[in-house]
């Protein structure tokens, strides 16, 4: 996964997608969604599948979520797993509108489906590093969950947090960066390796989860990106590009 064809258009008004691929072999996109023509679905959280490796995909529908603690704003920044026994995990950036002093802005939350579009929210949140952080990346690898997600500026680098359940993460050491190089993207297993594929379009891999190689660009024009490998030898990514692209 580090020579792609030529872009089309997955869905014309969305971004932060995430990728994952079901143990029936189903791939599904979340993403924000921005559906002009639907006001109501407009910057919701939204879902899409492939029953055919990804050549075609359902028309977006908006998830639902019950659970989710009052007085907290609607979930955003999606980021699709796959549980050990074959239901999904999506974890969002998550905070209340008010509440605690300091209040927890920019934690991150999770929620469990069978189905892909109807969620039910776990309680409390997975990880919140002390400040503000959004659009988390997270992976099951070699037996452990990976959370990642950017600190602020490209430079500042990526929180890592590790976790033996999905649920309580516990921080490991901050992942660095250069400007120019955002941790804003997701992460893939690429054969025995943790990949990260970041903004704007370039990928770094782990074999030991603390090391990591430098980043190499895709040579693609865009930004917070998503890979999976629907089918074998065949990899797909989706990201954020200019309109028509």
């Amino acid at each position: 996964p580090e020579h792609f064809g030529a872009p089309t258009t997955f869905v014309a008004q969305a971004g932060v997608v995430s990728l994952a691929k079901r143990t029936n072999g189903q791939l599904i996109a979340v993403f924000q969604w921005f559906p002009f023509a639907d006001p109501a679905a407009f910057d919701l959280v939204a879902a899409s599948v492939s029953n055919d490796a990804g050549r075609t995909w359902s028309a977006p529908k908006t998830l639902t979520f019950t659970g989710l603690p009052a007085g907290y704003q609607r979930p955003f920044d999606p980021t699709i797993t796959v549980r050990e026994d074959g239901s999904l995990r999506l974890y969002f950036t998550c905070s209340p509108t008010s509440g605690p002093t300091p209040p927890v802005n920019g934690g991150f939350c999770s929620a469990i489906s069978t189905d892909g579009l109807n969620y039910s929210v776990e309680p409390g949140q997975r990880f919140y590093p002390g400040r503000s952080t959004v659009d988390c990346a997270v992976i099951r690898w070699n037996g452990q969950w990976h959370l990642t997600s950017p600190i602020g500026a490209p430079q500042e680098g990526a929180y890592h947090a590790v976790s033996s359940d999905g649920l309580a993460f516990t921080r490991v050491a901050d992942i660095p960066s250069t400007n120019g190089v955002n941790w804003t993207g997701n992460l893939v297993v690429v054969g025995s390796a943790l990949r990260f594929y970041g903004s704007p379009l370039w990928y770094a891999s782990t074999t030991d989860g603390v090391t990591w190689t430098s980043p190499a660009f895709l040579g693609i024009q865009g930004g917070d990106p998503a890979v999976v490998e629907a089918e074998v030898g065949r990899w797909l990514i989706v990201y954020s590009g200019a309109p028509g692209t």
